[in-house]
């Protein structure tokens, strides 16, 4: 059986941030972000990213809502204070 594509790309991500944090975005292969996804495909992170620039997009969404809360809160939280 085929493995479901959004738990690949997933493990790519977690992998990609992981290593990505640990010596920043172009320090690690792309390679390497597959070794230690663990995906036997060589080509599994081209496949769902086509590329590093891709692959910092979905990074960078995965986290988008969340950072838009807290600014949105921030905001909030600025503006009730009736700061000018």
């Amino acid at each position: 059986m085929a493995p479901n594509p959004e738990v690949t790309r997933q493990r790519l991500i977690a992998a990609a941030e992981t290593l990505f944090a640990e010596r920043g975005v172009e320090g690690v292969s792309l390679r390497e972000i597959n070794a230690v996804a663990g995906m036997r495909n060589a080509t599994a992170l081209q496949y769902h990213f086509h590329d590093r620039y891709g692959l910092v997009k979905a990074i960078l969404a995965k986290h988008t809502p969340a950072v838009d809360a807290a600014r949105h809160a921030l905001l909030d939280e600025y503006s009730s204070a009736g700061i000018d």
